[in-house]
């Protein structure tokens, strides 16, 4: 029988197509679902640890302290107009009792809002009715690059609500100018009365009275403008506000002296070291995503700087390319150009303050620092996406493409999520006697604790002055019963588990000795698994007590440790990156004429009212 080459030929490369197009349905479905659960691991994570405290924090309190409501909000601290920021964190103090709940689930909301916003904004820009599957990718990859797993401290440190607040404003600003130039074509003088065009300028307040940074949004939006070539009325109305707000700002009371400008200004000469930084600074997503954080302040600034040059030539050959075409581009440009350039101004503003200080190029080397530039790095990828989008339903090559930007940003943010939830549960360990001096030994400096690698700044005076009030209003650990009755015999306020099968083992960290304060490790069950709180007891009196926290070494505390391990609920996806669930404590052990020193004993919380002792005691 003859053969039909013809149809033969077709029926070949209709089977080829297919199978191309089964490849790259199951890549593209598995690069979702693997995306889609980093970002689900990470805010689990988040969700379940709580907001822990640095310097700025307690700083933060301590103005709140001075001043009250609504003053406190009105104020500059640090150098910085916070007040949506300090809105939203005095909330928390007040109905959350500094549990850091509001705080971290508004720092997870509000990214998801940026990531929303940018997927929102690209599928409304679809063209060539692109299919269901590279949308729905798109929008993960979009809300992984927000969700920047370097960022997973931030998630959880309260004082960095200011960077998550800021981006997402900036973003609702961009979306806004993007649905004003839709409307309103670039010489149209019916203009002013859109009310997308004053939901813009309002974002751009939210994010300039949020954080210091904010005003950068300011400079986003402006350099949209130019790139678009819109009337020049448009861009001198949005300059003379723009100035406007940064007088404001100055004229704002504050808790320091001296102004930001006046800061900023004294350190302009320095404009090498300043420009250096601003190479690395945009590159410190990378970096933190790829290296592992002991390395990254003391390393890579080579890598940063490349990368942070890379991705400045990438926005400003973009945005040149735009102003310079014949044919006005597309309204959506808007979104990544104001958002690009808003990173790098904030980038700017960082480092020319970072060039004056002292210790070298790890001054913008920051583990707070990254999400800035994450900003950035999405508007690229946006840009990206935006313009694959096209080709996607008519041409394969232009799918395998998508995969190809799909597969090296899933190993990036899977890289980042591991370094940064295994980070964030080793700063959680560094910071739970913090938390616990400021209660047990108030007058504690964290410098003199040498394993505390991180520098957990915990002011002394400042601490002393926050204590009283915390301790009245039952906020932070004040909210466990045992903080409120150190120096109680134990009897007085609970009763003692006869039958019980608590057990547990723990030892004394000498390194992290302090005169009669001492800091103790180990891990404990009860009838229930797990315990959230530890008493410690000397002489029958409330000395101290523990927490939840990963171990790490625990070969010292014996054979039975490596069998039977308490396992906090709360932490239980942190077995995932090695680390050993237990707890740790802190107690005041006096200490007897002969040098030695009285024995401790630990309790486990079974309920409100009783206890039960962790056996067998100290020691291996």
């Amino acid at each position: 029988m003859p053969i039909n080459y013809e149809t033969g030929v077709i029926k070949q490369e209709t089977n080829s197509y297919r199978l191309a197009n089964r490849i790259y349905l199951c890549f593209g479905l598995v690069i979702v679902a693997a995306i889609a659960a980093i970002i689900a691991v990470n805010v689990l994570v988040t969700l379940q640890l709580y907001a822990f405290w640095r310097a700025d924090a307690w700083y933060l309190y301590e103005a709140y302290l001075d001043t009250g409501m609504p003053e406190f909000m009105f104020h500059r601290s640090l150098g910085h107009p916070m007040v949506f920021h300090k809105l939203l964190t005095a909330s928390d103090w007040s109905l959350f009792d500094q549990t850091g709940k509001l705080v971290t689930l508004a720092n997870i909301l509000f990214n998801a809002m940026t990531a929303g916003i940018l997927w929102l904004a690209l599928w409304q820009s679809r063209r060539g009715a692109t299919p269901v599957l590279p949308s729905v990718l798109s929008g993960v990859l979009l809300t992984g690059s927000i969700f920047w797993m370097t960022r997973a401290l931030e998630f959880t440190y309260p004082s960095q609500i200011g960077t998550t607040l800021v981006i997402a404003g900036t973003a609702m600003a961009a979306y806004c100018l993007y649905r004003h130039l839709l409307i309103q074509p670039a010489g149209d003088a019916g203009w002013p009365r859109d009310h997308w065009w004053w939901l813009m300028i309002a974002s751009c307040l939210f994010a300039s009275f949020t954080f210091g940074n904010g005003i950068a949004s300011w400079a986003g939006i402006f350099m949209a403008l130019v790139a678009l070539r819109v009337m020049p009325g448009r861009i001198l109305l949005l300059c003379g506000i723009a100035v406007g707000t940064v007088i404001a700002i100055q004229l704002m009371p504050s808790h320091e002296e001296g102004s930001m400008i006046k800061y900023l200004l004294e350190h302009l000469p320095n404009l090498r070291q300043a420009t250096e930084y601003l190479l690395i600074f945009n590159g410190l997503a990378f970096n933190f995503a790829l290296f592992t954080p002991d390395n990254t302040r003391t390393g890579y600034p080579l890598f940063s700087g490349i990368v942070g040059l890379i991705g400045i030539v990438i926005l400003t050959g973009y945005t040149w390319w735009t102003f310079s075409r014949k044919d006005r581009p597309g309204a959506v440009i808007a979104i990544p150009l104001a958002l690009g350039w808003f990173a790098l101004a904030a980038g700017v503003f960082i480092t020319i303050g970072r060039a004056g200080m002292e210790g070298g190029w790890g001054n913008p080397v920051q583990h707070r620092y990254p999400g800035w530039s994450v900003a950035l790095w999405a508007a690229l990828l946006w840009l990206a996406l935006y313009h694959l989008q096209p080709r996607l339903h008519a041409h394969t090559a232009a799918r395998i493409g998508l995969i190809g930007l799909a597969v090296p940003c899933l190993i990036l943010f899977a890289s980042a999520s591991y370094h940064g939830i295994s980070y964030i549960l080793d700063y959680h360990r560094a910071y739970q006697p913090a938390e616990l001096a400021a209660v047990v030994a108030p007058e504690t400096r964290i410098e003199d604790l040498r394993s505390f690698r991180l520098r957990l700044h915990l002011r002394a005076p400042i601490v002393e002055h926050a204590l009283p009030e915390m301790k009245t209003r039952e906020h932070g650990l004040f909210r466990k019963n045992w903080t409120r009755q150190l120096g109680d015999a134990l009897a007085e306020h609970y009763a003692i588990e006869e039958q019980t099968t608590c057990t547990g083992v723990w030892r004394e960290l000498h390194a992290q000795r302090l005169d009669d304060t001492r800091v103790y490790e180990g891990w404990a069950t009860g009838p229930k698994g797990s315990f959230d709180t530890l008493i410690m007891v000397v002489d029958g009196k409330i000395a101290g007590g523990g927490k939840p926290v990963w171990l790490g070494d625990v070969s010292a505390l014996g054979q039975n440790s490596q069998v039977s391990v308490a396992s906090p609920r709360r932490y239980f996806l942190g077995m995932l990156f090695g680390h050993t669930p237990g707890w740790l404590g802190m107690a005041r052990v006096a200490q007897l004429e002969s040098g030695e020193e009285t024995e401790i004993e630990v309790y486990g919380l079974l309920n409100n009212n009783t206890v039960c002792r962790i056996g067998p005691g100290p020691g291996a």
